[in-house]
């Protein structure tokens, strides 16, 4: 049992880097967060990342995943872990978003409608 969630944290860990990255730094970077960053924002971003959190932060998310499934869930097969996985990251995206959305000004209750609205359409909203 602790081998297969080993392994699976392991699997996990790095599926969940590698597609950060595609996500993250080859999509959403240029199109949605260079060109909206602000002065005072980039004045707290760090040009490159420290890798040891973001590494560590990776697996932590695939053991708690791991775990819930193993434990809890008793997800056994690819799909079964793949449809759990999509419900799970998609309601503590729209979780955190919401939180985020309760304190920004903005004229969209979500930044999450107003990125899918931008991501259709290709056009910039100005708030």
């Amino acid at each position: 049992m602790l081998t297969r969630i080993l392994a699976a944290t392991l699997a996990g860990g790095v599926a969940f880097f590698v597609l950060g990255f595609l996500i993250y730094g080859l999509v959403l970077d240029p199109m949605f967060m260079r060109p909206n960053l602000t002065a005072e924002a980039t004045k707290v971003m760090m040009e490159v990342p420290v890798w040891a959190p973001l590494v560590l932060s990776n697996f932590v998310s695939a053991l708690l995943f791991t775990f819930i499934f193993d434990q809890w869930a008793g997800i056994r097969t690819f799909v079964g872990g793949l449809k759990g996985g999509a419900i799970i990251m998609f309601l503590n995206a729209l979780s955190i978003d919401l939180g985020f959305g309760a304190f920004m000004k903005t004229t969209c209750t979500s930044s999450i409608a107003s990125s899918t609205a931008k991501l259709a359409t290709g056009k910039k909203r100005k708030i």
